[in-house]
């Protein structure tokens, strides 16, 4: 066997036992791990602003196995939801929560994780009132459009966009999955 064809075949025999190894400890170690926190951060966040539920439900994709929405139960019927969403901002996704009251209301808007420009983008924690503009907004049936609707973030038309973006998508989601009985 020629010298590089050895070469060859050592390269990618630690190249796909590395990959398999990596595989296996994201799957089996760290995976549940991060699932167990993010679902520890849900319920937190939904103790907060679904507050009175007797249950909260995790309803998740059956293909993928991620969670699609959360429900807040009280006596067996939804009387909340969150569901997760995200939108593209300046630097990277802005990802979202929505909270509604059952009939698809907006209680409050909270800003999970982004990378937006310190000074600019990051206004969308530092301002509250811009995600204030779209509680009491029906995502059943309102529209959210920037210098419409909702107010852009001066300076930061990037990330506006992707918050606005975001709830657009949660109210796509709500129409198509959870209004009218959905649950799907």
């Amino acid at each position: 066997m020629p010298k590089s064809l050895k070469l060859i075949v050592v390269l990618t025999t630690i190249c796909v036992i590395s990959a398999a190894s990596l595989s296996y400890v994201y799957n089996n170690i760290a995976g549940p791990i991060i699932d167990e926190r993010a679902k520890e951060a849900a319920l937190k966040i939904l103790n907060e602003n679904l507050a009175g539920a007797d249950d909260y439900k995790f309803i998740k994709d059956e293909s993928t196995g991620k969670t699609k929405y959360y429900a807040a139960v009280k006596n067996g019927k939804a009387f909340g939801y969150a569901i997760p969403t995200s939108g593209a901002g300046f630097a990277d996704a802005i990802k979202l929560m929505v909270v509604t009251d059952g009939a698809g209301v907006i209680s409050k808007v909270i800003v999970l994780g982004h990378v937006e420009t310190p000074g600019y983008g990051d206004k969308i924690d530092t301002q509250p009132e811009f995600l204030q503009q779209f509680v009491n907004m029906s995502l059943a049936k309102d529209e959210f459009v920037i210098n419409k609707t909702i107010d852009k973030i001066a300076g930061a038309t990037y990330t506006s966009k992707g918050a606005v973006k975001g709830v657009e998508k949660a109210s796509i989601f709500y129409k198509d999955n959870i209004a009218n009985g959905g649950n799907k």
